[in-house]
C-alpha cells in the first residue's frame, strides 16, 4: 500500500482498464505502456493524463513539478510532449497575486518543454490543492523493440525532491529525457510512485527479463520530500524487497524505495550508455527469457 502525505504526490491515473481499451482499439497491444497509451487511430499521437496533490506552501514549484511529472509519461513511452492541458483546484483564499504567478509557471513550462498549452482552468475551493494535468505527445525515433539482452540505463533524476530548483538544472532534466526518447532503443519506464526496485520489478514482470543491478552504480538522488512513510520496503502496493535478492546496504535504500515526483528513467537498451554531463548512465543488466526472470542487487 502506497501512502501518501499532503506534499505533492501523484494519485491519479487512467484506470487501467480504460487504458487497456484504448491500447487495444489503436491495434498495438503489444506496446502495453501502462502510464501512457497510443490514441486510437493514430500510430504516432500518445496521450496521458495526472492528478497531482499540490504542496500549499511552494504552489509555483509543485505546480511545475506536476507538469513535468505528467510530461515523463510521455518520455517513458519513447515519445516528445506537444501540448498539454491542466486544471488547478486551489484554496479559496488564493489571490490574485500568486493566480498570476502560477499562470506564469505553466507558461514557463511549455517555454522549457517546447510544447503549446490548450485550456487552463482554475476553481477556488475548500480542501487540499491539486493539479490534473492531461498530456499529448507524439511518437519520436527511438524503437521500443526489446533486445534478447543488454543493459540497464539511467537517465536524469536531479529533481527526484521536492526542493528549489532552477530553469538551467530543468532545462538540463528535460533535454536528457528528450535524447532517450529520440535516441536511446528499447523500453522505458519513469521512476515514480513506486520509486526505483517498483519500476525495476514492473519491467521485469512487463517483459519477462532478469535484471541484475549494480547498487553502487546508482547516483544518490536528492532526498524526497513527496511521500511520508518510514517502511521503506513495504509500502509500495507490491512487497518489492522480498522480490530482490541480495544485500540492501542502508546507504542504497533511500535511492531504491523512495518514490520521485519527477523521478529519472529506465531504460532497457541493446549496449552501455555513460554521458555524465547529461545524467546519462549504465547501472546494470538484463536478459530476456520466457520463463525464471528475476531482479537482483548486487
Amino acid at each position: 500500500m502506497t501512502t501518501y502525505d499532503a506534499k505533492a504526490s501523484c494519485f491519479g491515473k487512467l484506470p487501467f482498464q480504460l487504458m487497456d481499451s484504448l491500447q487495444l482499439e489503436s491495434s498495438v497491444g503489444s506496446n502495453y505502456w501502462a502510464d501512457a497509451v497510443l490514441v486510437p487511430s493514430s500510430n504516432e499521437a500518445l496521450a496521458t493524463i495526472d492528478c497531482v496533490s499540490l504542496d500549499d506552501e511552494n504552489l509555483a514549484l509543485s505546480v511545475q513539478l506536476a507538469i513535468l511529472h505528467s510530461m515523463n509519461d510521455i518520455f517513458a513511452a519513447n515519445g516528445i510532449p506537444t501540448s498539454f492541458c491542466i486544471s488547478l483546484i486551489l484554496s479559496s483564499s488564493t489571490g490574485a497575486d500568486l493566480l498570476s504567478q502560477l499562470n506564469q509557471t505553466i507558461v514557463d513550462c511549455a517555454k522549457l518543454i517546447d510544447c503549446s498549452v490548450g485550456k487552463r482552468h482554475t476553481v477556488r475551493a475548500e480542501g487540499p490543492a491539486s493539479a490534473t494535468v492531461s498530456v499529448i505527445g507524439k511518437v519520436a525515433n527511438a524503437s521500443s523493440n526489446l533486445e534478447e539482452g543488454g543493459f540497464v540505463v539511467l537517465v536524469g533524476g536531479s529533481l527526484g525532491a521536492l526542493d528549489s530548483t532552477n530553469e538551467v538544472t530543468a532545462l538540463h532534466e528535460v533535454q536528457a529525457r528528450q535524447y532517450a526518447a529520440r535516441e536511446i532503443p528499447g523500453p522505458k519506464k519513469d521512476v515514480s510512485g513506486d520509486g526505483l526496485v517498483g519500476t525495476l520489478y514492473q519491467l521485469m514482470l512487463r517483459h519477462s527479463v532478469s535484471i541484475e543491478i549494480a547498487s553502487r552504480s546508482i547516483p544518490r538522488f536528492a532526498s524526497s520530500g513527496t511521500i511520508a512513510s518510514n517502511e521503506l520496503h513495504s509500502r509500495n502496493y507490491f512487497d518489492y524487497s522480498s522480490k530482490v535478492l541480495g544485500e540492501l546496504s542502508p546507504n542504497c535504500s533511500a535511492t531504491l524505495f523512495a518514490p520521485r515526483l519527477f523521478g529519472p528513467i529506465v531504460c532497457l537498451t541493446a549496449g552501455p550508455l555513460e554521458f555524465p554531463d547529461m545524467g546519462i548512465t549504465t547501472i546494470g543488466s538484463f536478459r530476456r527469457g520466457k520463463d525464471n526472470h528475476s531482479l537482483r542487487l548486487s
